[in-house]
């Protein structure tokens, strides 16, 4: 539905530039901080003597750490999300309201965007308006558990230029309206991120458990190189401890393939991986 005709279109539209002025604020703060601790690395490079040094290895990969976040947000402040959803959890009385795009957002102590590899972001792929539950970490045992609860609202945007130009809620309709307004769309030359259209399928690879052989099979033009790309992101994201980008390697069948990936890595957050190929 076009943006305008839908009845929350003033509530979601002063939701938006008051997000964007946010991103556009965090750009100014994060270049600040990123040259002040470049400078700070920089220093510590040169009076550390080719020593090991504690504090010069923590201060680069924070840098590392606000550089990735430096080049995802003139990203995110065209696109800033592309979902609402409310989700009421049982035996508890706040409700979240939370917003979902591709970079994950906190402005002044609360979550202005949850990033959508978040677990509660599960909820957008898999689960219609009504009983629902997802996985989340326990912070008390560190093991998994179901949260069960209401999905009051699935509420999915398309938006372009930090402009909102088209709103849908779902419901059970087995019909995608955001994702047949994006097919229609067209397409260019390069591969795009696909966030806002991951189908349930799509989703169950991209979050299948770090630890295990994962081959996906189909004919030209199915998606296999997206949701690889889209796996690949939700892994550096949710095992960055373990798993850092750097020590993640990409091998395309030429470089011909390589750019046809190129701008997609970016746009999700993904800027030191590897890449070579067989020829």
């Amino acid at each position: 539905m076009e943006a305008k005709l839908h009845q929350a279109y003033d509530a979601e539209y002063s939701r938006l530039q008051s997000t964007v002025d946010i991103l556009e604020a965090d750009i100014d703060g994060t270049k600040a901080q990123y040259a002040e601790l470049k400078e700070t690395v920089d220093t510590l490079l040169r009076t550390s003597g080719g020593e090991y040094d504690h504090d010069l290895v923590s201060k680069s990969a924070l840098l590392q750490g606000v550089r990735r976040k430096l080049l995802a947000l003139p990203f995110a402040v065209k696109k800033p999300y592309f979902a609402r959803m409310q989700f009421q959890e049982d035996h508890w009385d706040q409700l979240d309201d939370i917003y979902i795009g591709r970079l994950g957002t906190f402005h002044d102590g609360q979550e202005l965007i949850v990033d959508w590899r978040a677990p509660i972001a599960n909820l957008y792929y898999n689960a219609q308006v009504g009983r629902a539950s997802f996985k989340a970490p326990d912070r008390i045992w560190g093991a998994w558990r179901d949260v069960h609860g209401e999905l009051l609202l699935k509420r999915q945007f398309v938006i372009e230029q930090s402009t909102l130009q088209q709103i849908f809620d779902r419901t059970i309709s087995v019909q995608d309206e955001l994702l047949q307004a994006v097919l229609e769309s067209g397409a260019d030359q390069r591969l795009k991120e696909v966030v806002a259209t991951i189908q349930a399928e799509q989703n169950e690879i991209i979050r299948a458990a770090k630890d295990q052989v994962l081959i996906v099979q189909g004919v030209a033009g199915s998606g296999k190189t997206t949701v690889a790309l889209h796996r690949l992101a939700y892994l550096i994201y949710t095992w960055q401890d373990v798993l850092p980008a750097d020590r993640i390697l990409i091998v395309g069948p030429n470089k011909l393939f390589l750019n046809y990936i190129s701008d997609v890595l970016p746009e999700l957050g993904v800027t030191e991986v590897n890449q070579t190929t067989f020829t």
